[in-house]
């Protein structure tokens, strides 16, 4: 068995089919200098079966199906009598705890009713109050490089812009934020499970730090929030609060400042996009969303709970499913001509996943995109991205680029 206790990684299950067995780029601690989205996200539909078994791609190195078709994957999201999301994130029992990613860990029927509990934080009346707060900190930012001439997009605005909303919500000291990014950094790019595991415990020490305080000193925050909050009859857990904040921790610190590095990269490369933007800032809506669809980033993985035959395909209890939206979001089979941008195509993605597990967040991470997209294009001259740097993006977990060398005439 492997550290994550998975069985050895060169024997094939019986119900696997040896001619489904295939290499794939998008594994945790795989580096490229290249755009993937230029072709080998595309590849992978181009050659591979729709689904196929990796020997590699679950975290510990363990095997996994990768379903690279929206419509099957959009079937399985909603398929909670053969699929769990129980583990996917395998953090808690890396450090021998017991909870759950809350609510993006938990399953129907305990999963409904966290988000009857927490989507009222999230609707766009709620997020409302923030807008104020969102767009300060943008044009802050961007006053702080303007003139500059160059900046690495990515650690003078990706970074520190959703990272300071979230820890303004969670009321986390701003003061941490690169402590706080390099634990980030180890949760969900690093490939050694001892950095992971490092990781989690000083993320999961602080929370019950915090939580043990704040039930003595409540404030106007989420984790306030949820230590008053109740299910029915009775609080929350100290466990499920833990799940809870541990969720908006990885990924109110990473989903936004992926997403911005590629909508912003991509315009830095493709100046008639970025001028299209300029001339009609009433397009950055439909924008975001075909940048969404186009660079969705992210994998996260389901666990067979009952035997299914999907495309003619056998899935056995306990195989894991790796759910690609990159893949998803750019299936031939659903989109005409994903490989191009087409800021008209206004079409339904797998960003934020789907079904009863779509992200909590979705309306908050669009609302600081749309800032972000609108703040920068008015305070900004044109600017491009800097060909002479090499960019280096991780390929697992999370499609995120290292840096996003832009410059413009100042």
């Amino acid at each position: 068995m492997n550290a994550l206790g998975h069985a050895p990684v060169n024997l094939l299950p019986d119900h696997v089919p040896a001619d489904l067995v295939r290499p794939y780029t998008f594994v945790l601690g795989n580096l490229t200098s290249a755009n993937p989205y230029d072709r080998m996200v595309h590849d992978v539909h181009l050659h591979y079966p729709p689904i196929f078994w990796v020997k590699d791609v679950y975290p510990g190195g363990a095997p996994a199906w990768v379903v690279r078709r929206f419509a099957d994957m959009r079937a399985i999201y909603a398929d909670d009598e053969h699929f769990t999301v129980k583990g996917f994130a395998p953090f808690a029992m890396l450090v021998g705890d017991s909870w759950d990613l809350v609510p993006a860990g938990a399953d129907a029927p305990l999963h409904d009713a966290y988000r009857a509990l927490l989507n009222p934080l999230f609707t766009p009346v709620a997020l409302k109050k923030l807008e104020e707060k969102v767009r300060t900190v943008a044009e802050r930012l961007v006053d702080s490089f303007k003139d500059k001439g160059a900046i690495d997009f990515r650690e003078d605005f990706a970074v520190p812009f959703p990272v300071s909303i979230v820890l303004d919500l969670l009321d986390l000291p701003q003061a941490r934020m690169a402590e706080f990014m390099e634990w980030e950094h180890s949760l969900l790019h690093e490939l050694n499970l001892a950095s992971i595991m490092s990781a989690t415990r000083k993320v999961v020490d602080m929370f019950r730090e915090i939580i043990k305080e704040r039930r003595v000193n409540p404030g106007d925050d989420l984790v306030s929030f949820a230590i008053t909050a109740q299910i029915g009859d009775r609080h929350l857990t100290d466990d499920e609060i833990v799940g809870f904040c541990f969720n908006l921790f990885i990924g109110g610190l990473d989903t936004v400042t992926t997403n911005l590095c590629w909508q912003f990269r991509r315009l830095g490369e493709h100046p008639g996009e970025q001028q299209a933007l300029r001339d009609n800032p009433a397009l950055i809506p439909d924008a975001i969303q075909e940048y969404l669809r186009y660079f969705s980033p992210a994998s996260t993985f389901r666990t067979c709970t009952k035997e299914i035959e999907i495309g003619g395909v056998t899935f056995k209890p306990g195989d894991k499913v790796l759910m690609s939206t990159t893949l998803g979001s750019n299936d031939p089979e659903q989109f005409e001509n994903p490989e191009e941008v087409r800021f008209d195509r206004r079409a339904t993605h797998l960003a934020f996943g789907s079904g009863i597990h779509h992200c909590l967040g979705h309306h908050l991470a669009r609302r600081e995109l749309t800032v972000a997209m609108q703040t920068v294009l008015a305070r900004l001259p044109e600017f491009r991205l800097d060909q002479s740097a090499e960019i280096l993006t991780d390929l697992g977990g999370v499609i995120q680029p290292r840096s996003v060398p832009l410059i413009w005439q100042a």
